[in-house]
């Protein structure tokens, strides 16, 4: 593999709000801290549609189903910067929560597969 590093830059990225997920533990007081999100920080990524867009699953759609009409966005993150399982990046208006990590480590960049959430969800 090639190391992508340098095809990082202000041209092919793009500033977006990152949130942390912590999980919970116990204080020097020895009282439950509960899990949560850190406070945000400015990364950049490179945010590209994630899906097939001839087979119509790339946005959000809305769509006759039993468990309702919405159905979330996909979205790859490429970047310098790890990122985890559940941490949350906004972007465009939207939360997306990472539920996907691509292995690209030995490159020198990660690519995780974020999807669109309510604001007030967990």
């Amino acid at each position: 593999m090639i190391n992508m590093f340098d095809a990082f830059s202000g041209d092919t990225t793009t500033p977006v709000q990152y949130f942390k997920k912590r999980d919970g533990y116990y204080d020097t007081d020895n009282h439950w801290v509960s899990e949560g999100f850190d406070d945000p920080t400015v990364i950049s990524v490179t945010p590209m549609p994630f899906g097939d867009r001839d087979a119509g699953i790339a946005g959000i759609e809305l769509k006759a189903k039993t468990t309702g009409e919405r159905t979330p966005a996909f979205m790859k993150f490429t970047g310098i910067n790890e990122l985890k399982l559940n941490d949350r990046i906004a972007i465009y208006g939207e939360t997306y929560k990472m539920v996907k990590e691509l292995k690209h480590k030995a490159s020198g960049f990660y690519i995780m597969i974020g999807t669109t959430i309510l604001e007030d969800s967990n």
